[in-house]
């Protein structure tokens, strides 16, 4: 059996031998050079963030919004979403140089669907890192 009938990962596709199913799982449809698997990495992370933030400021805006601030609810929605595109600007960037080096020393092309399986990783770790316990038991 060659390279290209044989069963591989779909994430993991050897440079130059094709596969997947129409570049679905890689192949020709997939990212080949670091600089492409930067930048999926980091579009899809700031797109992730952006979701999650965006609704974890608006939750946290309608606050003063119904106090009648709305000002108050708007500083509070920006810096919000504010922390979360620069928290997924230097995530999304660390992360695509790493596994885009992985990629590439491998010598494999990166699936279209793995920088937003990072991206959705990054945010999960984000939200269950920001539940801090504090009291006596915490120690």
């Amino acid at each position: 059996m060659s390279l290209n009938e044989s069963w591989t990962w779909p994430a993991i596709v050897f440079v130059g031998h094709g596969g997947g199913i129409g570049g679905l799982l890689g192949g020709e449809g997939g990212l080949s050079n670091r600089r492409e698997m930067l930048s999926f990495t980091l579009m899809w992370t700031l797109a992730v963030f952006g979701l999650v933030f965006g609704a974890t400021g608006l939750v946290a805006a309608s606050v003063p919004l119904r106090a009648g601030r709305p000002l108050t609810a708007l500083v509070l929605f920006l810096i919000v979403a504010g922390f979360g595109m620069i928290t997924a600007l230097i995530g999304g960037s660390l992360m695509g140089y790493f596994i885009g080096s992985i990629y590439e020393i491998g010598g494999f092309t990166m699936a279209l669907w793995v920088p937003l399986g990072w991206a959705v990783v990054q945010v999960l770790v984000a939200v269950i890192s920001s539940y801090a316990e504090v009291g006596l038991n915490a120690l």
